[in-house]
């Protein structure tokens, strides 16, 4: 995900996107891409798949509360 997103920040588990709790190793990041937000989804049993959906206030939202990296 860093190489692919302009915008990375960083999480903690548990942290909620669209009322959805984030799971994984911490520090867990989530990109920014415009008005979309990129991030890990773990689905028991199928592993790990990168979701890219619209934002909206949520892109405010993790820039306010995550831990910037990396900008491109």
């Amino acid at each position: 995900m860093e190489k692919r997103c302009r915008e990375i920040y960083y999480v903690d588990p548990g942290y909620a996107i669209f009322d959805t709790h984030i799971i994984g190793v911490p520090p867990i990041a989530v990109g920014v891409e415009d008005t979309f937000i990129v991030f890990p989804f773990t689905k028991p049993c199928h592993g790990t798949f990168l979701i890219r959906v619209p934002g909206g206030e949520e892109v405010e939202r993790i820039r306010k509360k995550g831990r910037a990296g990396k900008k491109r």
